[in-house]
């Protein structure tokens, strides 16, 4: 399984981390999965709201639930926004 290491930024909770996020798995299940993982190492202070949205940190590029990882821009070293 090939994965990605990218920097992942929740700004409603000033959280960044890096992650390594596998390829072979859709936006909507990557976003639910980074919720639940910056939930857990924030002690709470992120909640998600079950409708998390991840965009591009640099471009604004809004990643539609339903593709792939690997079918878009996202690569090693990518910026991201957890909204």
């Amino acid at each position: 399984m090939e994965k990605v290491l990218v920097e992942i930024t929740a700004p409603a909770a000033n959280l960044t981390y890096d992650m390594l996020i596998p390829s072979n798995i859709q936006i909507g299940e990557m976003s639910q999965l980074v919720a639940s993982v910056l939930s857990q190492l924030s002690n709470g202070t992120y909640t998600s709201t079950g409708k998390n949205i991840i965009c591009d940190k640099v471009s604004g590029t809004v990643y539609e639930p339903s593709i792939f990882v690997k079918d878009t821009e996202i690569k090693n070293g990518a910026k991201l926004l957890l909204f």
